[in-house]
């Protein structure tokens, strides 16, 4: 027995929608321009020996931290209007991160070799206790 041509006509239009929905997922596929992706170094600090003393919160005991994040441009200088501190010891050590930071030399970020605009993050974590005498 061989099919009718009206379910060969409703079969068609299923074979053209999937041959469709896959051209439409092959170009979707391809728009990201087949490019591999690149591969970025983070930037380092190149001054490690001249890290400030770093002063415990007034309140509080137990751990320190203090969050450093400043983009660092392409010539490794650190760009001191995106500088931002975090955690409980800011407060009490802004002054001398913010000097120490603007002091520094990085070696820059590097997306395939070349030196590029990135943001370098570090964190300072410390354990203290305060012994009443």
């Amino acid at each position: 027995m061989t099919p009718t041509p009206t379910i060969m006509i409703a079969s068609l239009p299923r074979r053209a929608g999937c041959i469709t929905l896959l051209a439409l997922a092959a170009c979707a596929s391809g728009a990201r321009g087949g490019a591999e992706s690149t591969r970025i170094t983070p930037p380092r600090i190149l001054n490690t020996i001249n890290r400030p003393e770093l002063v415990a919160p007034s309140r509080g005991t137990g751990e320190f931290r203090v969050d450093i994040s400043v983009m660092v441009d392409p010539d490794g200088r650190p760009d001191m209007t995106s500088f931002k501190l975090t955690g409980n010891a800011m407060s009490e050590n802004r002054n001398a991160l913010t000097d120490w930071i603007a002091r520094s030399v990085f070696d820059p970020a590097k997306a395939d070799g070349v030196p590029v605009r990135s943001e370098y993050k570090t964190s300072l974590k410390a354990r203290f206790s305060v012994r009443r005498m």
